[in-house]
C-alpha cells in the first residue's frame, strides 16, 4: 500500500511596472510569499486513513521574473501532495480554490490559479489475497507494510492486478546526491525474486 500524489502548478498574477516605480505594479512575487505562508501549514481536505494515515505537501519548485527592473507579473511554484483514500483531483483542486478566496477577501489584490499537471491514486492491495500470501510465502516475510513513496503500481491495479512492491535499495536515498543501491541489497533482492518466480512456476 501506498499514497498517491498530485503535482500542481499554482500562478499567482500581479501587474509589470518599472522596479523605480513599485507603486504602479503588483508583484507577483509577493503576492506568492503571502500563498506559501498558507502552504506551510496547509493539507487539502482529507480523512485520515488506518494505514496510510494523512497526506503530505511540499512546494518544490518556483519561477518568477523576466529581468531584475521590471515587476514581475507572474509568479509559479509547483507542489507534490502525496494524497490519500477519498481525495479525488477535483477535492484538491477545490480545496485550493477556496484558500485563494480567502487570500483574495484579505487582499483583493491577489490573484491566483491552479493547474494539476499528474495524478496517482493511493494503492492498497488486501493483504490477505492469495498473490499477496504467496510472495510473502516465497521470500519469507510475516508482515506487509505501506511505504511512503509512490509506484507505478496503481497504474496496473487499475486492471485488476494484484500489486506488491519489493525491491532493493534504501528508500531514504532517493533523489539525493548519493543516491544509490549497495551491491548486496541486489543480491539479496535477486534472490527473493528467484524465489517469488519460483512460487508461481511450480
Amino acid at each position: 500500500a501506498h499514497r498517491g500524489l498530485a503535482w500542481i502548478e499554482i500562478t499567482a498574477f500581479g501587474k509589470t511596472a518599472h522596479a523605480s516605480m513599485p507603486h504602479l505594479g503588483i508583484n507577483a512575487i509577493t503576492q506568492m510569499q503571502t500563498l506559501l505562508d498558507r502552504l506551510r501549514d496547509y493539507l487539502p481536505a482529507h480523512t485520515p486513513d488506518p494505514i496510510l494515515g494523512g497526506p503530505t505537501l511540499s512546494v518544490n519548485q518556483i519561477a518568477g521574473g523576466k529581468a531584475p527592473n521590471v515587476i514581475p507579473d507572474q509568479c509559479s511554484v509547483t507542489i507534490d501532495t502525496r494524497v490519500v483514500p477519498g481525495q479525488t483531483p477535483d477535492m484538491i483542486l477545490a480545496d485550493l480554490e477556496e484558500l485563494f478566496r480567502q487570500l483574495t477577501a484579505a487582499d483583493p489584490k491577489f490573484r491566483a490559479e491552479a493547474k494539476m499537471s499528474r495524478f496517482a491514486p493511493p494503492m492498497r492491495t488486501d493483504p490477505k489475497c492469495d498473490f499477496v500470501r504467496r510472495v510473502q510465502w516465497a521470500v519469507e516475510a510475516k508482515d506487509t507494510v505501506a511505504v511512503r513513496y509512490t509506484t507505478d503500481g496503481p497504474y496496473f491495479a487499475q486492471l485488476g492486478a494484484p500489486v506488491v512492491v519489493l525491491g532493493p535499495g534504501d528508500s531514504e536515498l532517493c533523489h539525493k546526491p548519493d543516491e544509490s543501491v549497495a551491491l548486496s541489497d541486489l543480491d539479496t533482492g535477486k534472490k527473493l525474486y528467484k524465489s517469488i518466480i519460483r512460487e508461481f512456476l511450480s
